[in-house]
């Protein structure tokens, strides 16, 4: 069974934006998948890493415990259950910290702008974070703030707020979005299905100032996902540690 480093998108038309860059001539496959009720979700032993990305979704979202939410929740316990490598942007954060019973919270503001995210003392320490400095250039987007599953690390932002976590030793999640390009931003910025969101946002001061970032966010970007492609190089589970067909052991049912 050969291993591959899977990239879900939560929607088509939202890439992983600058850490595909980091995937070219990679020695492990890289296989791109599109969440959908039709997503045939790989056996997570057969994966040697999964980065998600996407917008975040509301806070209610997640309390219908639908289907298609509910299998990919299932898939992501299963990968921390298994310590495969899991970097997990907006909706992928959301997706992470949801699958150990972290809840979302509906958002008290609307986040949207160009900034960046505060390490605390335990992200300047991380090995996804080495060498990124204590604010990593980010876009933020709006979105229900997560509630930290039990045994979460925070590593950016505040208990209340956080920005970035990691679960055990190689899962991550981080909440805004430094993956994203500058055009990407303008795309989101211009989707009708946005409206509402960006309705009270100077559009073009935004594009600007994520121009303005490019550079500094682009690097940061790229060193977290060199980071994170050095554990999935270390990941060598051939043979399943346990059955694939039953839940991992000490995780709670969702």
């Amino acid at each position: 069974m050969e291993s591959a480093l899977y990239v879900f998108k939560q929607r088509k038309d939202i890439g992983p934006g600058w850490l595909l860059d980091r995937c070219e001539g990679l020695a492990v496959p890289v296989i791109m998948r599109v969440f959908g009720p039709d997503t045939d979700l790989p056996l997570a032993i057969a994966c040697r890493g999964v980065v998600i990305v996407g917008l975040p979704l509301p806070a209610a979202a997640f309390e219908t415990k639908a289907p298609d939410l509910r299998k990919q929740q299932i898939f992501v316990r299963t990968l921390v259950g298994l310590a495969v490598p899991v970097l997990g942007i907006g909706y992928g954060a959301q997706l992470l910290a949801t699958s150990l019973l972290g809840p979302v919270q509906a958002p008290s503001d609307t986040d949207l702008g160009v900034g960046t995210m505060t390490l605390t003392p335990e992200g300047m320490l991380d090995p996804l974070f080495g060498g990124v400095g204590g604010q990593v250039p980010v876009i933020r987007w709006p979105a229900g703030h997560l509630t930290l599953p039990t045994r979460a690390v925070l590593l950016a932002g505040t208990e209340d707020r956080p920005d970035a976590f990691r679960l055990g030793e190689c899962a991550w999640g981080i909440s805004p979005h430094p993956e994203v390009t500058a055009s990407g931003f303008g795309d989101w910025l211009a989707d009708p299905t946005n409206a509402d969101l960006v309705a009270a946002s100077d559009t073009a001061a935004l594009r600007d100032a994520a121009g303005q970032q490019q550079p500094a966010q682009r690097e940061a970007a790229y060193r977290i996902m060199d980071h994170f492609l050095t554990r999935v190089d270390s990941f060598l589970h051939d043979i399943p540690p346990i059955d694939v067909h039953k839940p991992p052991p000490g995780l709670p049912d969702v």
